[in-house]
Parts: structure tokens; C-alpha cells; sequence
């Protein structure tokens, strides 16, 4: 919103003098929250939930002991979550992390972030729009490595472009006090350099909440990404399931509520359903944000598929065009010979809205010819779906969208 407000003159709609109140903003987000909560928290009322607030730990595969409390149950679904990793740096108990940096009232003059992830880039984005200096710091050699080279490649052209200092092949060696903020010692392939900021962010990835559960005890196996289950989301206690975070595999909210009602009805019912990941759609919100569902063109290449690739940019899209969101390009993976989806990739405006298109197109099995069959509507950013599916034919961009 302060972003549109701010270029609404490029609209000739005069706005006055635009600036963002961050403590209103985080008062609205944590009413949205406590909103959000309260509905849930009736809901579990309402259905006969007993809701206890405490710590746990088995004391045995059916017996939960609960500050005192020993709770019996037949079947149990641990869903823990998880927390920021610290990785072992001098220092690094400094920095802040995503659940403190959520509740910032005031805007620092500048932060460097400790990661090239989605968390990272997301905060980076967030903050360098209302005129924070963000410098991230990536021990990769490029950042988002799970997203599709091309898209990462052009987010991080993007995000330099807009003020965001981005250094990759980097290690932190040390956090230290200094001048009235941080001072953050790396190691970058230029040599030792020494970034000086008002806070330091950790956003280098997350490690299962599992600690003090005894789950040893009941036969619950743990590695190092977290709690071991099987394609049931069952552990390696029986009788014990598992979903989310701590399994140590895809951190998204949607994928943790699938795995919840997945575990809930296998343990309940038996193992009758497998876990498919195939068409989980994700995305990264940045500005503009970046979504994908199925293969990365190199995960298609690694698994022996013949690829074939179709892309077109936003500026081709009138849609995009009028409304000024003319950063990014649609990318369609396919089979060389069958033409069959194997993955979407879309940076650019409402790509978190447009990619379940392709996830609906590939459950249903359209290839991309039939896929550039349909008629969408204009003006329209779904137009540049069906317009990425009709390049691959006509080999031009104005193949699309009025």
C-alpha cells in the first residue's frame, strides 16, 4: 500500500505527502493476528477441543506428561514447529531473528540479514521499501537456491537495483557492538570486510522444536533435519504421527496443514494416503514476488527429462503494462515431447494468485499446447499464463495479450 501510494502519480492521482507510520502498521498486524487466533481458538471450542497450555514430554508411547498432568491418548500427532538456527558464530546471539523483527515498532536505519532465503529476502524487501539499507549476506554462491536460477538470478538483479546490497559467497565470522549499533565481520570473495549496522537479522535457516520431548524414550528417531516419518507421516513410533517444520522438509504454512489433516486421518483410519508433493505451490513475497509449483528446469534435467522451456516477460502482458508491474516473466518447464507441465515459475505481480493456474492445469494433465488454447480474459495478468503457453509455438513475446 505505501509503495502504490507513493507511485500513484504515475496514475495522476495526486496523493500528497506519503510516509509509512510503522507502529500503526505492526499495531494492524498483530489485530489481524489475535483476529486470526480468536477464530481458531472458538473454532477448537466449539468442535470440544481440550486446549492444555504447557509443556510436554512423553512418558510413554501413550501417555503425555503435561507440567504434572499425565494426558493418555491412542494415537498422538506431534506438530512442534521450529526455531531459528544459530549457527556457531561469535556474536551471532546478537542478532535478531523473524519473530523479534515482527514486532519492531520502530524502522532501523539499517540492517544487515544473515541469509539469502526466503525469510531474508522477504524482510529485505519489506524494509527497503519504507527506507531501510539492507545488506544481505549469503555463504551460497547465489541467493534462494531451492527457486529456479532464472528467477533467483533476476529477483537479485531486481533487489540491487532497488538499494538492497546482496553478497554472496559469504561467511560470517563474527558479531560485535560497535558506534551504537553492530559491526559484522565477513568473508567475502573480495577479502575480510567489516559491515557496520544499527541491527543484525538471522535468517539462515530453521531446526526442529524437539528438545526436552523425550522422544528417544518412546522410539521416536530424530536426525538431524528433525523427526523421521514415513510416506504415512507416520514416525518410527507406531503409534505416533508427525507434520510440519519439524519433519525437517518443506517449511511452508500450506504444506504444514496438509501434512496436519494427512496425519490426522492416517492415524485415525490406518495408512490409507501418501504423502504427494508434486504440486506444492510456494512463493517467495518479495516486490515483485516470485511463485513456482513442480520442476525447476534443472531439477527436470536431473531426473534424465528432455526440457523444453517457454518464457514471457511482464511487459508483454497489457495488464501489467497499465498498472506499472512490468518487472518479471512467466516460465513454463515442459517435456520436450509430450509437451506435460513439469513445473511453472512466475516472477512478477499476483504470481501467488496465477501459479495455481498451472497447479490446476497439471493436476488435470493439460500439456502446455492445450494449456494455449484457452481464451482468457483482457485485460488480464492471466493472460500471461496462456500467453508463456502460446510463445513456445510462435517463438515471439507479442504472442500475448492485446
Amino acid at each position: 500500500m505505501y509503495n502504490l501510494a507513493k507511485e500513484a502519480g504515475v496514475f495522476g492521482v495526486n496523493t500528497g505527502d506519503v510516509f509509512a507510520d510503522w507502529s500503526r502498521v505492526i499495531d494492524r498486524k498483530n489485530e489481524i493476528v489475535r483476529q486470526l487466533e480468536g477464530a481458531k481458538q472458538s473454532s477448537l471450542e466449539e468442535r470440544g477441543v481440550a486446549v492444555f497450555r504447557n509443556r510436554a514430554a512423553f512418558v510413554a508411547p501413550h501417555e503425555i506428561a503435561l507440567d504434572g498432568r499425565v494426558v493418555q491418548a491412542g494415537k498422538v500427532i506431534l506438530a512442534v514447529g521450529s526455531h531459528v538456527s544459530r549457527p556457531p558464530v561469535p556474536g551471532i546471539e546478537m542478532a535478531i531473528t523473524s519473530d523479534e523483527a515482527l514486532g519492531m515498532r520502530a524502522l532501523p536505519e539499517s540492517v544487515a540479514i544473515i541469509g539469502g532465503g526466503v525469510i531474508a529476502m522477504e524482510f529485505a524487501h519489506i524494509w527497503n521499501t519504507v527506507g531501510v539499507k539492507v545488506t544481505i549476506l549469503e555463504m551460497e554462491d547465489r541467493i534462494l537456491g531451492t527457486v529456479d536460477h532464472e528467477v533467483a538470478e533476476e529477483l537479485a538483479l531486481i533487489s540491487t537495483q532497488r538499494g538492497i546490497e546482496i553478497h554472496t559467497g559469504t561467511r560470517v565470522e563474527r558479531v560485535s557492538r560497535g558506534d551504537g549499533g553492530f559491526a559484522v565481520q565477513a568473508r567475502t570473495p573480495e577479502g575480510e570486510r567489516e559491515i557496520r549496522v544499527a541491527k543484525v537479522m538471522l535468517a539462515a535457516g530453521r531446526a526442529p522444536n524437539t528438545e526436552g520431548m523425550a522422544l528417544e524414550k518412546v522410539g521416536v528417531q530424530v536426525e538431524k533435519r528433525g523427526i523421521v516419518t514415513n510416506e504415512y507421516l507416520q514416525t518410527t513410533a507406531p503409534d505416533i504421527y508427525s507434520g510440519g517444520d519439524a519433519d525437517g522438509g518443506l517449511f511452508l504454512a500450506p504444506v504444514a496443514s496438509y501434512e496436519g489433516r494427512l496425519a490426522a486421518r492416517n492415524a485415525l483410519e490406518g495408512n490409507l494416503e501418501r504423502a504427494d508433493y508434486r504440486l506444492v505451490t510456494s512463493t517467495v513475497f518479495t516486490r515483485p514476488p516470485a511463485s513456482s509449483v513442480g520442476l525447476t528446469e534443472a531439477q527436470a534435467q536431473a531426473r534424465g527429462r528432455d526440457v523444453a522451456v517457454s518464457r514471457l516477460s511482464f511487459d508483454a502482458i497489457g495488464r501489467a503494462v497499465v498498472e506499472g508491474e512490468t518487472e518479471g516473466f512467466v516460465k513454463i518447464v515442459e517435456d520436450a515431447d509430450s509437451g506435460e507441465i513439469l513445473g511453472a515459475h512466475i516472477l512478477g505481480a499476483r504470481s501467488e494468485e496465477l501459479i495455481h493456474e498451472f497447479a490446476i492445469a497439471m493436476e488435470g494433465g493439460l500439456t502446455r499446447q492445450r494449456l494455449a488454447k484457452i481464451i482468457s480474459v483482457h485485460p488480464s495478468f492471466s493472460e500471461g499464463v496462456i500467453g508463456a503457453a502460446m510463445s513456445a509455438e510462435t517463438g515471439h513475446r507479442e504472442s500475448c495479450c492485446g
